[in-house]
């Protein structure tokens, strides 16, 4: 009996206290999951957090003074340790399907997704940032821009006016998206890409690092190079 208590109280996840508190998940604990912490923070809404990995040597540290408290599977226990908000934690390169599997798990588990704004970032008051999106330090959104559920924009990045960026999208850090650039769901722009007016990048894209694409990019095709290039993509 000894010997299973003790195993239940090891699998159980370890989630903050007090309860009382609100909280918010972030699913993922690596690199970007911290930058992620770090905007969530600089926001002063919630007072608890946690990260859930599928990494299982990280489940009970503490990563930037928040626990791992388990895995995606962990998350049918937020609602009775007082977290009600969810956000994706992890980046990846060129493939944002992991990204919004997590997404819709989180939403199946009835919580709210939380949205990252960093107070470092400019956003114009015109432009529109959807749930669960991720606006990192040094990002400027200018007017009538359109940002969709679950996207990265990362650090330094630049959206010009009456841009849209799609659902699960990605944006690196110094990228530039020039104005009236449509960029389709699951898209991923490289770190210093810059998109000319007007282009549209398709569904599930990938704009290679450094590339400056000046004309449209088909749905899931790759574009690298300087003037950019579409190449197969890899499957």
């Amino acid at each position: 009996m000894t010997g299973r208590k003790q195993a239940d109280q090891i699998d159980a996840p370890q989630w903050p206290v007090p309860p009382g508190t609100s909280g918010c998940i972030i699913l993922g604990a690596g690199g970007h999951a911290r930058v992620v912490l770090d905007a969530l923070l600089a926001q002063s809404r919630w007072s608890r957090f946690v990260f859930l990995d599928r990494d299982p040597a990280l489940r009970g540290r503490m990563i930037s003074g928040a626990p791992v408290a388990g895995d995606d599977d962990d998350l049918v226990h937020a609602g009775r340790n007082g977290f009600t908000h969810f956000i994706v934690g992890i980046g990846g390169i060129g493939d944002n399907a992991p990204r919004l599997a997590l997404f819709e798990k989180g939403l199946a588990a009835g919580l709210e997704p939380a949205t990252a704004l960093h107070p470092a970032a400019r956003l114009a008051a015109s432009s529109v940032i959807g749930d669960g999106t991720a606006v990192l330090a040094g990002v400027v959104v200018n007017p009538d821009a359109t940002i969709g559920r679950n996207v990265v924009l990362n650090t330094g990045c630049i959206v010009e006016h009456d841009c849209r960026i799609g659902d699960h999208a990605q944006v690196s850090p110094g990228a530039i998206v020039l104005g009236g650039v449509s960029v389709g769901r699951l898209a991923y722009i490289g770190a210093g890409a810059v998109l000319i007016q007007g282009v549209r990048i398709g569904e599930g894209a990938v704009i290679g690092a450094g590339a400056v694409v000046l004309a449209d990019v088909p749905d899931g095709a790759r574009a690298v190079g300087v003037p950019a290039m579409c190449t197969p993509r890899r499957r």
